[in-house]
């Protein structure tokens, strides 16, 4: 029996032991939004997607490119800001635009800057995977990407290599017309010399083959076009693309040279209008133009839509139908970009740097709604020049006059407060009052400490932000409305 119990005693004490031998645990809050995770690395690997180098960092070991990078290389990548997501598909017949890159000539293993928790998830052809928030971009591991292809290593010249078999990427050989931008040079495809040309028309070339005008067809079917009829003399076929009709066929016939004919609805008195799901009052974009949607934002109060093209000419007819569908004229802005308004929505269409269609649609409530009647919102109790503050008071941000000069103004593209290089600019898309995913900035729907207005005599007007639960707020097309409609 005694026996038994200094067994039981034995084992008791062991457990003790062990027990009292394992560290404690200690439960750390959990981390928000913005808050810095660890360190990004500076690094001597160089990555490359068919041939093309694209930017990186290192994290953990691992070699990453920013998400929104990869619409550049061949992927269409599509932000949800409702859900928060970010979705990666590959498009093999997206025409790839590298980025410019730079050989690391800092210390490798050298801390570049920090990654920071993000809510953003981030999913790979529907797969979610690991993402990082770094400077306003979402980071992937670049060797996720080898479900696309193959990927391969080289260790001496310290390079990753993706190589997309099924990829096609647009024939560097292929031009396409100043003047309609969305369709591809005849001349450039086929070799034909342009005898001569009318703008916004017609093209002529020497030489006539119709082996070439089959392969030109081709090329035509690739970019989005479809037959659409042939004429009663079984000569001409017509291919169509939205409003744009085009057809090649022998000049004279019998004349030794090939007419390329190009024009919008010719053959349709009343073009068919189709409008945005979302808005049904804005004509769409792409169905007037022809042009393909390759990336759109939604926010809660404004939202932005990418097309693969840009003319000046398609855009000047395009507003030309928003003024017949009741839009009037608003403003032009400091960099050139025109708004037109109806009602509470205001949109404008501006060339982007990858030479796209950028569609911006905002929603403004009137200002009394959207400051909650809880401040004195309306212009004839605000003493003018509006200033914008840091939401702790402490850093000022610029003065609100439309004056491009102006040293202290926002619309001052080189200057201090309305540059989108500088750190204390609104515009700075990377810096803490413009960044999407700051939590001090004027555009992050979820920032809870946005830039503050105040007018001349300092009394607080409202907040400067997206976030739909802070009142009183504005956004920056209502502050911009409210600018000039006091001649500021």
């Amino acid at each position: 029996m005694k026996k038994k119990i200094k067994q039981k005693l034995l084992v008791f004490l062991a457990i003790i032991i062990i027990l009292t031998s394992i560290p404690a645990i200690t439960v750390s809050a959990a981390p928000k939004v913005g808050d810095p995770l660890g360190d990004v690395l500076y690094s001597d690997i160089t990555a490359y997607i068919n041939g093309n180098a694209i930017p990186t960092s290192v994290i953990k070991g691992k070699t990453l490119v920013a998400v929104e990078d990869l619409s550049n290389y061949g992927f269409n990548v599509v932000w949800n800001g409702k859900d928060r997501s970010l979705k990666v598909e590959l498009n093999t017949n997206k025409k790839i635009t590298p980025l410019p890159t730079e050989r690391n000539i800092r210390p490798v293993g050298t801390v570049k800057t920090k990654y920071l928790y993000t809510d953003i998830t981030t999913y790979l052809s529907g797969q979610l995977v690991e993402s990082y928030a770094v400077n306003g971009v979402t980071l992937i591991d670049f060797e996720l990407l080898a479900k696309y292809g193959n990927l391969s290593w080289d260790g001496n010249k310290r390079e990753l290599k993706l190589t997309i078999a099924s990829t096609q990427p647009q024939p560097q050989s292929i031009k396409y017309y100043w003047d309609h931008p969305s369709i591809p040079d005849f001349g450039s495809v086929t070799g034909a010399i342009l005898d001569y040309s009318e703008p916004y028309s017609y093209k002529v070339y020497y030489g006539y083959d119709e082996n070439k005008i089959n392969a030109y067809y081709g090329i035509l079917k690739n970019h989005g076009f479809t037959y659409w009829f042939t004429s009663d003399s079984g000569m001409l076929s017509f291919y169509k693309k939205g409003i744009i009709t085009i057809s090649v066929h022998q000049f004279i016939f019998g004349e030794n040279k090939t007419f390329v004919y190009i024009d919008y609805d010719s053959y349709e008195n009343t073009p068919i209008i189709k409008y945005y799901k979302d808005y049904p009052s804005i004509p769409d974009f792409g169905a007037f133009s022809g042009a393909k949607l390759t990336y759109s934002d939604y926010q809660n109060e404004y939202t932005s839509f990418f097309y693969n093209i840009y003319s000046d000419n398609t855009v000047q007819k395009y507003y030309d139908l928003l003024i017949e569908n009741g839009f009037k004229y608003r403003f032009t802005g400091t960099t050139g970009i025109v708004y037109y308004e109806k009602g509470n929505y205001v949109i404008s269409a501006s060339v982007t740097s990858y030479n796209e269609t950028h569609i911006f649609i905002a929603y403004l409530p009137a200002y009394e709604t959207s400051t909650n009647n809880n401040t004195s919102s309306t212009s004839s109790k605000i003493a003018f020049p509006l200033h914008i503050y840091s939401n702790d008071g402490k850093t000022y941000l610029g003065k609100c006059i439309t004056d491009k000069y102006a040293s202290d103004g926002i619309y001052n593209t080189y200057g201090k407060y309305g540059s989108s290089y500088e750190l204390k600019s609104i515009f700075n898309k990377y810096g803490d009052y413009g960044s999407q995913y700051s939590n001090t900035s004027a555009f992050n729907e979820r920032a809870t400490e946005p830039p503050k207005i105040v007018d001349n005599n300092g009394k607080f007007i409202a907040y400067l932000t997206i976030n739909p639960k802070i009142t009183p707020r504005m956004n920056f097309i209502e502050l911009d409305r409210l600018i000039r409609d006091n001649g500021q």
